[in-house]
């Protein structure tokens, strides 16, 4: 519930941020939760990860911060979808 409050607060004052813009808000302005885990890595997008915490806890006021300067990466035109196929005997 956190994040999706968090997520309307975004897009009721910058409603023209696409769901793309919003992934990467929320993934910029996330605190790390327990910094010394060694579970912690930079991608090569220069974003902080965790296997165990993911980008970390929801930040309203760093997300709102970023997304006030933000420049749009657009919305998404295609979707690829890959399945793979299985042999059932």
């Amino acid at each position: 519930p956190q994040v999706a409050g968090v997520i309307a607060l975004l897009l009721e004052k910058y409603p023209n941020l696409t769901w793309r813009d919003t992934k990467k808000i929320l993934a910029k302005s996330a605190k790390q939760v327990n910094p010394s885990h060694s579970s912690w890595v930079t991608t090569g997008k220069s974003y902080t990860f965790s296997n165990v915490f993911g980008f970390g806890a929801v930040d309203a006021a760093q997300a709102l911060n970023i997304a006030s300067s933000w420049t749009s990466v657009g919305s998404s035109s295609s979707l690829k979808v890959y399945t793979k196929e299985a042999n059932i005997s």
